[in-house]
């Protein structure tokens, strides 16, 4: 609980900083104007602040310019809500973890808490073998330097009642190319042995590919337009 009071601080505090620096002027695709900072958003809708007062203004009826400049805020926040979430980790003594730092430094980091933000690549059973295959799901996935993992595991079961593990099915539904943030702990695949495996035990979206595509296709169509 205070660690998700002190992520919704951290997102009042950007959003109260950002509508002092400035003002920005919103427009619809009907022409008609709306002053207001960025405070937050849902599916649907956003919500701008000014002089106090929130304003709800539909995400379909931006204008282009405005829908791209409406991605941007979204996306500061959302780093901004990571970046708090990294420090409180860290404070707790957990590690961020590297592709490089799993494969070349497994002694500092072997049955360590932490983190690694990346992309998910795809699934994979490369060193799942016998009971390992029948009680692992593995998957490979890039970290933010575009460099490589590919021995990262989730239990198809929980280990305590042999139900379906609920991270499972988070990873089940990743698609390639979505950026994601992968908690775990790495550990040896046998005892003795150097090379490590990330047990994964819960995902935390980033930014899927497929909205990543849409903001991208939408800046090609305004640049072709021009």
């Amino acid at each position: 609980m205070k660690t998700k009071l002190a992520l919704f601080f951290s997102l009042v505090t950007l959003a109260a900083s950002a509508q002092t620096n400035s003002v920005h002027t919103w427009t619809l695709k009907t022409g008609a104007k709306f002053t207001g900072d960025y405070f937050t958003s849902g599916t649907e809708a956003i919500v701008i602040k000014s002089h106090g007062t929130n304003c709800l203004l539909k995400i379909s009826d931006l204008s282009t310019n405005d829908w791209l400049y409406f991605q941007d805020c979204k996306a500061a926040q959302r780093q901004h809500q990571l970046d708090a979430e990294a420090t409180q980790m860290r404070a707790a003594g957990q590690m961020e973890f590297t592709s490089k730092m799993l494969e070349n430094f497994p002694e500092k980091v072997m049955n360590q808490q932490g983190w690694m933000d990346g992309t998910f690549e795809d699934f994979s059973a490369i060193g799942l073998y016998g009971d390992d295959k029948d009680f692992l799901l593995g998957f490979w996935i890039k970290d933010k330097s575009d460099d490589a993992f590919d021995d990262c595991v989730v239990f198809k079961k929980n280990p305590h009642d042999d139900q379906p593990a609920p991270e499972l099915a988070e990873v089940m539904n990743l698609k390639q190319g979505d950026r994601v943030r992968f908690f775990g702990c790495p550990q040896e695949k046998e005892e003795g042995d150097r090379d490590l495996r990330f047990y994964i035990s819960h995902v935390e979206m980033i930014e899927s590919a497929a909205d990543a595509a849409a903001i991208e296709k939408v800046k090609e169509d305004l640049q072709n337009s021009q």
